[in-house]
């Protein structure tokens, strides 16, 4: 994609205002890894995992919602439920691809993400950069396993509940 002139002189001078956000959702982990190495899940692969751990052995019912997966696991398996998010969602810095420092070293002003991996910070560990979320680790857990519980994915979904990070410049 090539910016015509004018937009590109529109864009930086929104940059120099401080007046860019950023918005992440689906794909923007895929470079990332878990801990043990697998890549950090889709939803689709986070609602398999969770129904193998419901249901072990059973046909994977693909039109569950991640929401009631989640809340049904809260309810019946709630500590290998938050051991599985867990070791899913926390990436491991050491195999972050470079393409990653741009991104969050770029003066945003304001980050937002439908992720709930913790990207950022490994970012952080990475490459020694300042990236921060708004809320320390421990309020973002309070915020966000809520909102995962009430999330329903579809076909027909255009969005879905945010949470924000904000940088510190």
């Amino acid at each position: 994609m090539q910016l015509e002139e004018h937009d590109l002189a529109r864009l930086k001078s929104q940059v120099s205002r401080g007046e860019v956000i950023l918005f992440t959702g689906a794909g923007f982990s895929l470079g990332a890894k878990d801990h043990s190495g697998r890549p950090i899940p889709s939803v689709g692969d986070l609602k398999k995992e969770i129904w193998d751990l419901l249901y072990p052995g059973e046909a994977f019912d693909q039109f569950s919602s991640i929401g009631d997966l989640y809340g049904a696991a809260m309810h019946q398996k709630k500590h290998e439920l938050t051991n599985l998010i867990r070791s899913r969602l926390t990436v491991r810095p050491e195999d972050l691809p470079e393409y990653y420092l741009p991104l969050f070293n770029f003066p945003w002003s304001r980050c937002y993400t439908l992720n709930i991996d913790d990207l950022e910070s490994a970012v952080g560990r990475r490459f020694e950069c300042n990236v921060h979320r708004s809320q320390s680790p421990r309020e973002m857990r309070r915020i966000i396993f809520p909102v995962f519980r009430r999330l329903k994915v579809s076909k027909s979904s255009t969005s879905t509940e945010l949470y924000r990070m904000r940088r510190k410049h």
